[in-house]
């Protein structure tokens, strides 16, 4: 995750933190709001207001089901404003960060449109922050919603960084035939659009991730919802609600966010045009990979500064600690070698203290979120030390865990290693999660197929199918979250072996991720196994995997003629969240 600060005057600094979660949501922390009841059943608008080019010629008692043949079709030459409404909770390994909330406006001006689609300049206003240059991105809209083509300026300030941010969320979700979003391409199901006096209303829930530039979290539940103006071709109003899930048990991390992007006005579009150099842009948020864009922001001469502030964390509120969280992980992945400095205020009491320790959960946050293979090797070096404890190590795996950042091969052969040789089931389990997070959005190249080969290998040594050692358990955990198909003959042998029931049900479930052909085929086989926990795994890992058509006849089978109650009722959950 990104953290950065908007600057307001050389008077005056406010602390107005964009946080960039792997969960995909964009909060801004400005003064801590309770977080609002945004409950998409409300009717945001009346028939008779939402017409963006005259009344509605359709009456308001007419109610008819289409299939969703949406094409947008905006005026060259207007402004669409809209206004937002965001808010999000995190939580995980057991605490709760305050909930956050922002709202704003958003503005569409149209410069050029036709039967392809249309072209347009989109910037945002962040209520109580109008006074911050606004950022412009150019984007290209087929006309049926379905792609989106993003362009943006060289960002030269912290605060370009955070409207890219928000801007990227806001395009997202007000596009909504679109089956992405700024963690990746994802599979949704839609509902036929209903519609009632001009106004069309489609659902979509979104199912599972199936492409994205880090790990994907699960999506638990979704609904979102758009009101569309038959006559103007445009949106009238877009709103959700989205419970996501990255890892499990005590090592997992949830999110709850929820938006609102209604329809204000239309005017003449301003004639000035965004001017300069334009780059092509991903829709997904992706972390500032690269040295030298870090150093353009900071200098050796920094650090003296910084480091007095971070002496002085414990006594900051949470705003002005967020803040720091994004400076210190913008430095460290600019410059290594502040690292010793920051490592040798880690006392072992305070490394003793772990997550409960301001300062341990600063450094260890910003040393997992500038993610250089210096930052990891610190990391491992707070992990290795005997004052750290499991609540502290179990923070290091989860920050390992969620991480936009490419794991190392060194932090790999540690993971794998802390997997097998740890006794503390918590912690193992942790770096299995970890290791399989890593491995999941991984390039094919030797590093990876090392890591592989290397959990492959410790397969062959631990097997024990007749009485599975937890090495083996831990093992299909990281096979599972990797969804590499190259553990596919692995858990083919386990799943056909006839062995240990507990061993053959989570090698079932290790099958979500694996969208081969073979492992598809291999899933529906199982949902008939003649016995209960197998099919409760297939079911499960349905649910939770990317949506296959083919799942669909034998859980409509299994949810209607399953003799165990739990198993049908997973074939029915797995139904529900794709729609089927």
């Amino acid at each position: 995750m990104s953290l950065i600060n908007f600057k307001k005057n050389r008077k005056a600094q406010l602390s107005v933190v964009v946080l960039i979660s792997v969960f995909g949501t964009l909060v801004v922390l400005s003064r801590p709001k309770r977080m609002p009841e945004l409950k998409i059943e409300e009717v945001i608008v009346r028939p008779a207001t939402i017409n963006l080019r005259g009344p509605a010629s359709v009456k308001a008692d007419i109610l008819a089901k289409t299939p969703m043949d949406i094409r947008y079709r905006p005026e060259v030459g207007r402004r669409y404003t809209y206004s937002f409404d965001r808010a999000i909770r995190i939580s995980g390994m057991n605490n709760k960060i305050p909930d956050i909330h922002y709202t704003g406006k958003f503005f569409v001006d149209v410069l050029h449109a036709d039967a392809s689609g249309f072209d347009a300049q989109v910037s945002e206003q962040v209520a109580s922050f109008e006074e911050v240059s606004p950022l412009v991105l150019k984007l290209h809209v087929d006309a049926s919603g379905k792609s989106v083509d993003l362009s943006a300026p060289t960002l030269k300030k912290d605060s370009d960084r955070q409207n890219e941010g928000i801007l990227k969320d806001l395009v997202a979700n007000w596009v909504f035939p679109l089956q992405a979003d700024t963690v990746g391409v994802y599979q949704a199901a839609f509902d036929p659009m209903s519609v009632r006096g001009g106004v069309g209303m489609v659902q979509k829930r979104k199912i599972a991730y199936v492409k994205s530039a880090v790990t994907a979290p699960e999506i638990l539940s979704s609904r979102h919802v758009m009101e569309w103006d038959m006559q103007g071709s445009m949106p009238v109003a877009v709103r959700g609600e989205e419970v996501t899930r990255l890892g499990s048990g005590q090592m997992s991390f949830s999110s709850d966010s929820r938006y609102k992007i209604t329809f204000v006005s239309l005017t003449t579009r301003p004639q000035e045009s965004a001017v300069g150099i334009f780059h092509k842009e991903t829709l997904a948020l992706t972390p500032d990979s690269t040295v030298a864009r870090a150093r353009a922001h900071y200098t050796a001469a920094d650090w003296a500064k910084l480091f007095q502030r971070v002496t002085q964390v414990a006594s900051m509120n949470s705003s002005d600690q967020l803040a720091l969280f994004g400076e210190l992980s913008a430095y460290l992945r600019a410059y290594s070698e502040a690292i010793p400095d920051l490592l040798g205020l880690l006392s072992p009491n305070i490394i003793a203290s772990g997550p409960s320790s301001p300062l341990f959960r600063l450094a260890v946050g910003a040393l997992a979120t500038a993610g250089t293979s210096e930052c990891q090797a610190a990391l491992l070096q707070i992990y290795e030390n005997p004052s750290c404890q499991v609540p502290g190590r179990g923070t290091i795996l989860a920050a390992l865990t969620t991480t936009q950042a490419p794991l190392s091969l060194p932090t790999r052969d540690f993971l794998l290693s802390e997997s097998q040789n740890e006794s503390n089931a918590f912690l193992a389990n942790g770096a299995a999660w970890a290791l399989g997070s890593a491995l999941q959005s991984a390039p094919g190249d030797t590093t990876t197929q090392r890591s592989i080969a290397s959990i492959q290998q410790a397969w062959s040594v631990n097997l024990n199918s007749n009485q599975p050692l937890p090495e083996e358990m831990v093992l299909l955990d990281a096979m599972g979250n990797s969804g590499r198909s190259e553990f596919l003959p692995i858990l083919t042998t386990v799943i056909d072996s006839g062995g240990d029931l507990t061993l053959r049900s989570k090698a079932v479930y290790a099958l979500r991720y694996i969208q081969t052909p073979e492992a598809v085929t291999l899933l529906e086989q199982e949902l008939s196994d003649t016995n209960a926990a197998i099919r409760l795994a297939a079911a499960s890992a349905m649910q939770t995997g990317p949506w296959n058509a083919s799942f669909e006849m034998p859980l409509q089978q299994c949810a209607t003629s399953d003799t165990v109650g739990q198993v049908q009722s997973a074939c029915q959950a797995a139904l529900k969240k794709a729609g089927a």
